[in-house]
């Protein structure tokens, strides 16, 4: 089975069109024919009327569709450039003057012409793109939970960045230094107290980027009880500037927290982030001389209060506070966020721990405890009913201080798994800016893999390492596309001996049943094209439209039915059929490529017949009730006598079974 989305890389499609097309996969404004080689040599006019090979029947197809161009595929091909019987230089496109909705369909009219092997759709071919951040091969955690399968729902190459500027995660941690070279492309800017309307709250003087003079005015213009906050805060300082304290690892916490998410992606420099252009806003909850988190619940209402889409808790202990269960709901009921904060790294000797953690454990924040590569729980995490989801959590690579190991390194801990989970829902939340939070919460839950507790089996660790591995990428697909699937045929004879199953040389309507996979969109506009390679079978009727297909259900071609005849020399053997099944708006619309087998018999109904047991007896043909037919008559070893009887309709009837006499002991 083939199967994809609208434009991706192979098998998924991106929502994105990209030139004349319809699904991001193929052109929807050219195709390619393969001239038959007993045509000799193929020359294209240019005309007035078009293009024209001399072809009658080719070149009224081709205007009748309008075509603008035929031209040699590969012009450099020779004789010697051949697969088998397919020569190269015998490849031509034909471009249509605009994109065609029914393109499959236009495909499917050059295949039948008399003078063409075969038509097909040109594929778009594009940069399986990655960033080009040096680092980036170093960061395994973005494929592991499809971050960069879910970068290619956007056309990066056609300038469309992933991610979105106006979604900002709120990193409530031990600030940041917001200056690296790798942090400042994505660092949220507060319009709302740009005084000097310069377009930034930031400037670079003297070799150093500072906050705008111009803009620290002493007054709290947007009047979220905050001056100045032009970039974020400082809860512990209550000051403007959320700069990290000067020196040591813990105090880095919150740098190497933020490049999770919110590093500049794609800007030739060190690392990729999940949001690519996600903003990052730092909330700084630590003292200059003390480790730790100083205030840090006073950050998560800062964080709301300002703006954040989502927040970032990389720590937490294991006391409960009604408190601060009241702040989180404060922050998730009255603003709209969503909270992440990490499960907590186990016990204080370095072995893994069941407890429950805060603020992680609280009502409405996203739990996350961590995992090693291959999804392997490596026992020094914290494990608990209350965890949402299980992510990489060692060797995650992020920024530290420009001036300590070049600005780059990695680290393990919960802290760590953490922002990789919010950094996936800073993407979602980017693809769908409209979609409310709990929507948004709600879709990276129902479609995280559960594959980690077919890793690690332990008893004890079922149901406490949440719901599985973020699948940002199946969070995207599944609520932009549907996710639409053959699962059976039925048919109505039109030109049969009577006896209802399909054999050589009759004809038959085709219903198909489609199911849509339950959680993923709606498939609207859904229509389908059959095909089929076999020379057996003539599609006279190969298009069908169906009704919506809500998740989880099933669609029918009622009325609008495929139609086919099958040839009186078919051999009796399956004939595979292609159905290729488009769904949506365009341009972001779906497509799948189906295949299953139609059954071809020189079978009648009611034969072959199974008899209760082995035949006993060789069978006897003889017109045994003298009607002028032969009957065919046989014992089985049941100890019944069958009776098989055809009529001139050509139905064959239930057997007569007759029991046989049981022979006696003596």
């Amino acid at each position: 089975m083939q199967k994809f989305f609208s434009t991706c890389l192979v098998t998924i499609l991106l929502g994105v069109a990209t030139g004349a097309s319809l699904d991001g996969v193929y052109h929807a404004d050219r195709f390619r024919v393969y001239f038959n080689n007993d045509l000799g040599l193929i020359e294209v006019l240019e005309t007035r009327d078009g293009a024209t090979t001399g072809f009658a029947s080719f070149d009224q197809m081709l205007r009748e569709v309008g075509a603008t161009d035929v031209k040699q595929w590969l012009p450099k091909a020779t004789d010697f450039d051949r697969d088998g019987d397919i020569f190269l230089s015998r490849f031509y496109e034909v471009t249509l003057p605009d994109i065609r909705t029914n393109i499959q369909e236009v495909v499917s009219e050059f295949t039948s012409n008399e003078h063409i092997l075969f038509a097909e759709r040109v594929p778009i071919y594009r940069l399986d793109y990655e960033p080009n951040d040096p680092r980036y091969n170093q960061q395994w955690y973005i494929p592991q939970v499809t971050v960069d399968f879910a970068w290619d729902m956007w056309d990066i190459a056609g300038g469309n960045e992933p991610g979105d500027e106006n979604i900002v995660v709120g990193i409530v941690d031990t600030g940041c230094d917001w200056d690296h070279p790798d942090l400042i492309g994505n660092l949220w800017q507060n319009m709302d107290e740009d005084y000097d309307g310069d377009g930034a709250t930031i400037e670079y003087v003297g070799g150093s980027w500072q906050l705008d003079s111009g803009d620290l005015n002493g007054v709290d213009d947007d009047s979220d009880g905050y001056v100045d906050n032009l970039i974020g805060w400082d809860i512990a300082m209550e000051d403007n500037n959320p700069v990290g304290p000067p020196s040591g690892q813990d105090r880095m916490h919150g740098t190497h927290v933020a490049g999770v998410p919110g590093a500049t992606t794609n800007n030739n420099l060190g690392m990729a982030s999940e949001g690519w252009t996600v903003k990052h806003m730092p909330i700084k909850c630590a003292q200059e001389d003390a480790d730790g988190i100083y205030g840090g619940y006073n950050g998560i209402l800062c964080a709301a209060q300002t703006g954040a889409d989502i927040i970032n808790c990389s720590w937490g202990g294991g006391g409960f506070s009604g408190g601060a269960q009241a702040v989180i709901n404060v922050a998730y009921n009255n603003y709209g966020t969503i909270i992440v904060a990490s499960a907590g790294n186990g016990d204080d000797f370095g072995n893994e721990e069941y407890a429950a953690h805060y603020p992680s454990g609280y009502d409405h924040v996203i739990s996350v405890t961590a995992l090693g590569t291959n999804d392997a729980w490596n026992h020094w995490a914290t494990y608990h009913e209350s965890v949402d989801f299980a992510a990489p959590g060692e060797s995650i690579l992020s920024t530290v201080y420009a001036n300590v190991s070049g600005g780059y390194e990695s680290w393990m801990g919960t802290s760590m798994a953490s922002p990789v989970v919010a950094g996936c829902y800073a993407l979602l939340w980017s693809y769908f800016p409209d979609a409310d939070r709990d929507w948004i919460e709600q879709r990276l839950l129902d479609t995280a893999d559960p594959v980690i507790y077919d890793v690690n089996t332990e008893d004890y660790l079922q149901g406490r390492l949440g719901v599985g591995r973020p699948d940002v990428f199946a969070a995207i697909a599944s609520g932009a596309f549907p996710s639409l699937s053959y699962q059976s045929y039925s048919l109505q004879l039109t030109v049969d001996d009577g006896d209802g199953v399909l054999n050589p040389g009759e004809s038959a309507k085709m219903r198909v049943i489609l199911a849509n996979e339950v959680g993923w969109a709606t498939a609207t506009n859904v229509a389908a094209v059959l095909s089929s390679t076999s020379p057996y079978i003539d599609i006279i009727d190969d298009s069908a439209t169906f009704p919506d297909i809500t998740d989880g259900g099933t669609g029918v071609n009622i009325t609008d039915r495929f139609e086919f005849s099958i040839l009186e020399d078919a051999p009796p053997a399956d004939i595979s059929l292609t159905l290729t099944i488009t769904a949506g708006v365009p341009p972001a619309d779906y497509q799948t490529v189906e295949t299953f087998d139609l059954e071809l018999t020189l079978n009648q109904s009611g034969f072959p017949f199974t008899t209760g047991g082995s035949i006993y007896s060789s069978p006897l043909i003889l017109d045994i009730d003298q009607d002028g037919s032969d009957e065919i008559v046989f014992g089985s070893d049941d100890y019944m006598l069958s009776v098989l009887t055809a009529v001139k309709s050509g139905v064959l009837p239930p057997a007569v079974r007759l029991e046989a006499l049981r022979p006696r002991q003596i």
